[in-house]
């Protein structure tokens, strides 16, 4: 008997090998890669967005390399289960802060759920559909800037069991 949380479908090993080395070497002349491993309606939310559609999540990506400096992923882990890839990450960038570069480390993990389609020629190809950025913003970003992160902090230790 199939358990609903054991779907009998998995991703190809070579469509998961190519999203880690997409993710691994993306910079801002290969974002055109994204749209072939990304559904054209592709969702795409993390703790400052939520859009639908390629063009919306490519956009973000374009941002980022206009505010961030020298933004770098690393896969540090990856499971799948069914049609639903897990890829625990760390992203590596420096930020402008009040007139100073500060370097920046965050700890996430993408939730990326695939679909096969049927392309025209009748072949099939995976393609992912719901992508959601897992990480926590207030302490490895909001934490960490002036005035803000002393907020933070003060609301984290008073909300906080210990």
């Amino acid at each position: 008997m199939m358990s609903p949380f054991s779907p009998q479908v998995d991703i190809p090993t070579e469509r998961i090998d190519a999203l880690v080395h997409a993710f691994e070497n993306l910079s801002p002349d290969r974002l055109d890669q994204l749209g072939q491993l990304y559904a054209p309606d592709v969702h795409f939310r993390d703790p400052f967005n939520d859009v639908k559609g390629l063009a919306a999540m490519r956009h973000i990506f374009e941002d980022m390399y206009v505010q961030l400096m020298a933004p770098r992923f690393a896969i540090r882990h990856v499971a799948a289960q069914g049609s639903t890839l897990y890829l625990a990450w760390d992203f590596d960038f420096s930020i402008r802060v009040m007139g100073q570069n500060r370097s920046q480390h965050i700890e996430g993990l993408s939730e990326c759920r695939w679909r096969c389609d049927r392309l025209p020629d009748g072949r099939m190809q995976w393609l992912i559909h719901t992508h959601w950025d897992h990480w926590d913003s207030a302490t490895q970003v909001y934490a960490q800037l002036p005035v803000v992160g002393n907020l933070v902090l003060w609301l984290r230790r008073r909300i906080s069991a210990s």
